[in-house]
């Protein structure tokens, strides 16, 4: 039996809070939210939940980075009815316990998350997205509630201080909103563009961003309409029944390489199929890795391939602009 193979995948992970950042809620709602334990969240027989979370500082080369490492684990239930025996199916009910999970590490200075499953059956992006969210909004409800208690006793001890509502708390501290998008690479968009005979559409869908800065031109344009706006998201379609430009079509879609927005090609393949893809199909995936059983020595590892795919040019990442209070936010975690 072949060993399941680990691989790391990379993605960019967009955190806002109405106007706010992921930074600029780290202390109070991120940080405490991912140190949260229990059963996060149940769906049917499975439960999800984050193990062995660190805070910590990982290093590749000469580059630190503040991090939080863990596990993602989904405690769940496998069945089966039936068993193929001796020539014919027989009923064989049986139950067993199982609790496969991933290891991951959000780099606080780029936003930047990496991610690999442990084992076969190791819970997925999608699910560690919706499980992340719930608990930043559950870390903002105990968040409020402590900003309300504070002020309340504040009034009560001097007479002076104006009342606080929980209602202009909440206004003023949004609901957290999490987007997790890969980075892809620009030899599997064009690997997968070749599998076309005819691209008959390109849609483009540019989501608010961290503080990346980017230069491209068409990427900046769209920003700026979706701004204009005030949109989470906006969407350029391109259509040509007769077929679209491959190579124009990979250059436009060069802003999903850095997580910031979601592309879908499609149109007609090889054998006059119908074939489309989005950004899961042609994200960049390392080559095979061993993790350590230590959580933050696979987050080193993860970093360490992370950090060699983006000097051989396999993966693009956008410069950040950070303010001077989340600058410091990072020094402090640095010198833990």
């Amino acid at each position: 039996m072949s060993r399941f193979k680990q691989t790391a995948e990379f993605y960019n992970f967009v955190c806002h809070f109405g106007q706010f950042e992921l930074l600029d809620f780290v202390e109070p709602i991120v940080i405490p939210a991912f140190h949260k334990t229990g059963k996060v969240r149940e769906w049917g027989k499975s439960a999800y939940f984050l193990l062995d979370v660190q805070l910590t500082v990982l290093r590749a080369g000469n580059q630190r980075h503040p991090a939080i490492v863990g596990r993602f684990v989904v405690d769940t239930e496998l069945s089966r009815a039936q068993v193929f025996e001796e020539g014919r199916l027989r009923g064989s009910p049986r139950t067993m316990k199982t609790a496969p999970s991933s290891v991951f590490a959000l780099l606080l200075d780029n936003h930047k998350l990496l991610f690999a499953k442990e084992v076969s059956g190791g819970p997925g992006i999608g699910a560690f997205r919706t499980t992340i969210e719930l608990l930043f909004n559950r870390q903002r409800l105990d968040y409020v509630q402590s900003l309300y208690e504070q002020a309340k006793t504040q009034k009560e001890e001097d007479g002076r201080s104006e009342r606080v509502s929980k209602k202009s708390l909440f206004e003023s501290i949004p609901r957290a909103d999490v987007k997790i998008l890969p980075l892809l690479g620009e030899s599997g968009i064009r690997d997968f563009l070749a599998r076309f005979t005819v691209l008959r559409e390109l849609q483009i869908r540019v989501i608010k961003p961290n503080n990346e800065l980017d230069n491209d031109e068409l990427f900046d344009d769209l920003q700026k309409a979706r701004e204009n706006v005030n949109a989470e998201s906006t969407t350029l379609v391109h259509r040509n029944s007769e077929g679209l430009k491959k190579a124009a079509a990979a250059k436009q879609a060069h802003p999903a390489m850095q997580g910031n927005a979601i592309v879908r090609f499609s149109g007609v393949g090889a054998n006059a199929e119908k074939l489309s893809g989005t950004n899961d199909d042609f994200k960049v995936v390392s080559q095979p890795i061993e993790l350590p059983r230590h959580v933050k020595d696979s987050g080193t590892l993860m970093l360490n391939v992370f950090t060699g795919m983006l000097t051989e040019g396999l993966i693009r990442i956008s410069e950040g602009r950070l303010s001077a209070a989340n600058t410091e936010k990072l020094r402090k975690i640095l010198e833990r």
